[in-house]
């Protein structure tokens, strides 16, 4: 019989047919979110994690690299004002530059050192302060250019207890203590 509103009636097979189809479909569909879908999606969010962080260390490292010159031109100031300073302040007694640089200083300003021994050392926090006894002759105008030449040379020294008395024929003597400072580092 033919039903005549166009309403069409299914067979109990054809509706175990569809349900089966529609349930398949569903659990096709499910496998495919969980086992194709989800992993790759977690897969794509870690390697675009990992692409970030790499991007942002890549950009840390290129300013680190854009600052590597100036850091160098830094370093290499630094160095040389840690020579001058220590040339100016040693971290030893240092006593062959110690003479050389007394004795130089005393040629050039017609000194002459009678004697020069050493009376120990002060130690301070963060100084040494190394004693010497010192006896020089010499005119009285050489021993102030000599006095004068220790007090402005590239090392530090101080002199005190001086004691300058006239000798003979236009010479003086004069005593004093040389004080050499030595950082302690």
């Amino acid at each position: 019989m033919a039903d005549t509103a166009g309403n069409s009636k299914l067979s109990g097979d054809q509706l175990k047919t569809i349900i089966a189809g529609v349930i398949f479909a569903a659990l096709a569909g499910f496998g495919y979110f969980k086992y194709l879908w989800q992993p790759y999606a977690a897969r794509k969010a870690d390697g675009l994690a990992k692409i970030t962080d790499i991007n942002s260390r890549i950009a840390k490292a290129k300013g680190t690299a854009g600052r590597l010159d100036a850091l160098n031109r830094e370093l290499k100031e630094l160095s040389l004002r840690e020579q001058d300073a220590e040339k100016r302040l040693p971290k030893g007694k240092k006593v062959p530059d110690l003479l050389r640089t007394v004795m130089n200083l005393s040629r050039y300003n017609a000194v002459t050192i009678n004697s020069f021994s050493s009376q120990g050392a002060k130690d301070f926090a963060y100084h040494s302060e190394v004693r010497y006894i010192m006896q020089v002759t010499g005119n009285y105008h050489a021993l102030g250019r000599f006095l004068a030449a220790l007090a402005t040379s590239q090392r530090l020294f101080a002199v005190r207890d001086l004691n300058v008395r006239g000798v003979d024929s236009g010479n003086s003597s004069a005593s004093f203590v040389l004080i050499a400072y030595q950082y302690k580092g």
